[in-house]
Order: C-alpha cells, then structure tokens, then sequence
C-alpha cells in the first residue's frame, strides 16, 4: 500500500485505487508507468484488460509521454519475437522464475520461524498470555485508573496515541497501543479499525483486512474515517457499489466524514459514471478529502460536460 495521508480524527485514507495489480504496475514501472497505462488505453487496454469503451475513456496521463512509451512498446514487440531473443529470454524468464521462488521460500521460512510477537498481532494473537504477561496486564489497568481514566476513556487515548505513531512510521508501536486500547474496552471499534489499517500496511491478505474493519464496524464506538477507509479497500477490490454504500454510511454518521464523498466519486469513476463522479468529486473538493492525482477532478468533469453527463 502507498504511504498514507493523516485524516481528521485519526484515520488513513489513500488516494485513487491504483486500476491494475502491484505486479504489473510494477512491470510498467520498469518502463515509465504514467505513460505505459495511457499506452495501453490508446492501443485498447482500459485497467487491466477490459475492452475500451465506445467512448473514449478520460485517461489521466501524460499523452507526449505516452506515445514515446508506446513506441517503445511495439519495438520490443518486434524484437521480442527473434528466435535468438525468444531463447534468451526463455533463460532470463527461468533464472526469474527461479529467483523469485528461492526467495519467497526464504521469507516463507523466516516469516514461519520468527512470528510477530503477540504484542505486535491485533487483540494478542488470540493467544493464552503467561503468568508474566497477566501481571503486566493487571499493572497496566491499574495505572490506567490511577491516572483518573475509565477504560473507555483510556481506550480512547490508546486509540490516539495509535494513530501519532502510525502515521510516524513506527507501525510496532501503534499497534501495541492498539491493542492497549482492545484491552481497556472491546467495545472500541476505532482499535479494530487500527488492526485493519496495520494489517493492509504490512500486506495482509485482503481478507484479514476485511474482517478487521467489519468488526470495527459492529461495535457502537466508532469514527466515520472507518466507513471511508472500508470504502476505499472494497474500491480496490473492484465492490463498486459497496463501497458507494459504506461512503454513504460514513456521511450519515457526520456529514463532514474525510473521504468519503471521494471514495464515492472513485466508485462512480470505476463503474464509467463520469456525471456522478464529477458532482462527487466536486463535493469532495469541498469538504477537504484528499483527492489523487491531481488532476483527476478537471479530467473527468470536462469529458462529463462533453458527454452530456
């Protein structure tokens, strides 16, 4: 996932999903990604393999750039097909191959041999604490009262030094604090919340993500930036609708919820609804939501005053 930016009131948000997978952009990227994706939407190729639209489709990228990366393109096209080239790049391809399948056994091993510390897994791993840990626990609670909090109040404050050190870059300690605040109060749906965005951060599976922010979302405690961020992941997951609904709840819960008309606006975007994606990116804009790239506004609301939309 790309750095995220601080919301109002803790969250993350990110901007625009990124349309294709981490692999080929990063394949595109040994070229020159901006204009290797507005390549691919002149020769046909909108996202990732789906068929060009009878319109043509707003691109945000650079054209100049893009014809120069196009022409490389249909270079290596002709090139790559040579009989002394397909056989290099048939050894090139197994030496990969081969690479990339030592490694990932390596970090498999590691990552199996050395887990995280329960510390460091949201609500403890789930794992039976020792005697020791017990007693940090119970030292832990006391000084919390001692300090004059409730263990909602406390939870609350876990809840925002988590995010002070998230956004930091020291990810271990937010979510000590995290699970902190789990433990004064289970019924704080921001330090699921918290779980979910440190799981995304450290590249866990889609799934795990999800049933963090579920939870998050069952508990009476929580802030609206959930509801976007939620949105945001069922964007990337290509669940348009749904994250339009989450947007929606978001916005019900406050009016002024960051990113939520945003991630709204992406989810019209994705679904080639230029008309609504313009009205809620203009929304948007105007409540604060951080809006990516930059030219994303003035692009798809010129081709939706074009098309009539």
């Amino acid at each position: 996932m790309r750095s995220p930016r601080r919301d109002a009131g803790g969250g993350f948000s990110l901007g625009r999903p990124a349309p294709c997978s981490p692999i080929l952009g990063a394949l595109l990227a040994a070229i020159d990604v901006t204009a290797g994706v507005g390549c691919f939407a002149q020769k046909g190729i909108v996202g990732c393999g789906k068929a060009a639209p009878s319109l043509s489709w707003p691109s945000l990228h650079n054209s100049s750039t893009s014809n120069r990366t196009c022409l490389y393109v249909e270079v290596l096209g002709v090139l790559a097909w040579h009989p002394s080239v397909v056989f290099i790049w048939g050894v090139i391809v197994r030496k990969v191959v081969t690479a990339i399948m030592v490694v990932t056994g390596v970090m498999a091993f590691r990552a199996e041999a050395d887990p995280l510390p329960i510390n460091l897994q949201p609500m403890y791993g789930g794992q039976e604490k020792t005697e020791t840990m017990k007693k940090s626990d119970e030292e832990f609670l006391a000084q919390n009262a001692s300090m004059g909090y409730t263990r909602e109040s406390g939870s609350k404050k876990c809840v925002e030094l988590g995010w002070q050190y998230f956004f930091k870059g020291d990810v271990d300690t937010a979510m000590k604090r995290f699970n902190q605040a789990w433990l004064l109060n289970h019924d704080n749906g921001d330090a699921y919340h918290g779980f979910a965005v440190i799981t995304a951060q450290r590249g866990g599976s889609a799934q795990e993500v999800e049933k963090y922010f579920r939870m998050a979302l069952t508990k009476p405690e929580v802030t609206p930036t959930a509801y976007s961020d939620y949105a945001r992941l069922l964007n990337m997951q290509g669940r348009h609708d749904e994250a339009i609904a989450q947007g929606q709840t978001a916005l019900a819960v406050s009016p002024k919820a960051r990113n939520a008309r945003a991630q709204i606006s992406y989810a019209y975007y994705s679904k080639k609804d230029a008309g609504q994606a313009c009205r809620w990116g203009r929304q948007a804009k105007e409540n604060g939501d951080a809006i990516d790239p930059p030219n994303y506004l003035a692009v798809i609301c010129e081709y939706a005053e074009k098309t009539g939309q």
